[in-house]
């Protein structure tokens, strides 16, 4: 068909999807059990499309590779410099009432704790992008992570998994 890569994404418990869908959500525990399922029966079936699979793994059949996400760094690679986010450094979200935001994932949450970083029906793109809270919040460096959560700071893994995904961590501890 075409297409050389795909990306599945879990949904997760965002007040949105909670209102609309109640627990209608497969466990964190029982997406990790699925997806290997996915990747075996993938790999079994000869396509040969990268497949990325949000915070869990990348598998590049043509390679013969797979990568496993949770582990941002190995070791001795680790940098303070690092981005908080590759994702949200690398796109742009856009709600449908134009708010942006640093990911989709946080969006119901920002919105129901009254974050506000930009609207494009008000703000020009290019000035958003150029200064303000919104650019401060996406350029979030691992290091800048480590010091402001001492949770994740006096973690052993940190240096591998580098703070993890910041919408989930809002999701799963504010």
């Amino acid at each position: 068909m075409g297409v050389s890569e795909m990306r599945i994404i879990r949904t997760t418990e965002v007040p949105r999807w909670t209102e609309n869908a109640g627990d209608a959500c497969l466990t964190i525990e029982e997406y990790y059990e699925k997806m290997l399922d996915f990747a075996k029966t993938y790999q079994k079936s000869g396509m040969d499309m990268v497949i990325t699979v949000w915070q869990f793994l990348t598998f590049r059949p043509k390679m013969k590779a797979f990568f496993i996400l949770p582990v941002s760094c190995s070791k001795g690679e680790y940098k303070p410099s690092f981005s908080g986010c590759r994702g949200n450094r690398g796109m742009i979200a856009v709600t449908s009432s134009g708010e942006l935001v640093p990911c989709m994932q946080e969006s119901g949450y920002l919105m129901q704790m009254g974050k506000h970083f930009a609207n494009l029906h008000t703000d020009k793109l290019k000035d958003v992008l150029s200064e303000g809270p919104y650019l401060e919040n996406i350029c979030t460096t691992v290091g800048t992570i480590r010091e402001t959560n001492q949770k994740c700071a006096s973690c052993k893994w940190f240096e591998y998994c580098t703070g993890g995904c910041r919408a989930l961590g809002l999701l799963y501890s504010g």
